[in-house]
């Protein structure tokens, strides 16, 4: 597991070394701090409760209400916590598809920094492969980090 995606799973939650591939000279660099502050990597205890989990689940559900159903697409499988996956749901819907903030609340402060910490190391990444950051992106990150009062 050598993609952008593995890279930044091993930096956020199990404390790796930054990725070489990528891009750290830019302003963006100021939230991951934030980020990385309030979301440390995993302590022992924590990762002792690391499992295989969908890495990716934003996106990536079809769910059909008419008949319960759901479809997992695109898996993508990583090493974390269950409470992970749920902070990265949680911290897409806000950010990505306009869910309301008081979601937030139903996560620790640090798995959802740590979420964000992650999406903002694979753009990092990204950069070096000519993906810009989307400045509004970057800016509900930050105000996601504002409301876990990191």
């Amino acid at each position: 597991r050598s993609h952008r995606w593995a890279r930044a799973e091993r930096t956020v939650w199990h404390g790796a070394p930054l990725p070489e591939q990528a891009i750290y000279d830019v302003p963006e660099w100021s939230e991951w701090e934030r980020a990385r502050a309030a979301g440390p990597p995993l302590a022992a205890g924590e990762q002792a409760q690391c499992q295989v989990v969908h890495g990716d689940v934003a996106g990536n559900t079809l769910a059909e209400a008419a008949v319960a159903t759901i479809a997992l697409i695109d898996v993508s499988p990583g090493w974390r916590t269950p409470a992970s996956v749920d902070a990265q749901i949680t911290v897409e819907g806000v950010v990505w598809f306009g869910g309301e903030e008081a979601l937030l609340d139903e996560v620790a402060a640090p798995d959802i920094a740590r979420a964000c910490a992650f999406r903002l190391m694979c753009g990092f990444q990204a950069l070096t492969v000519g993906v810009k950051f989307d400045p509004a992106e970057v800016a509900r990150f930050a105000r996601v980090l504002d409301v876990i009062g990191a």
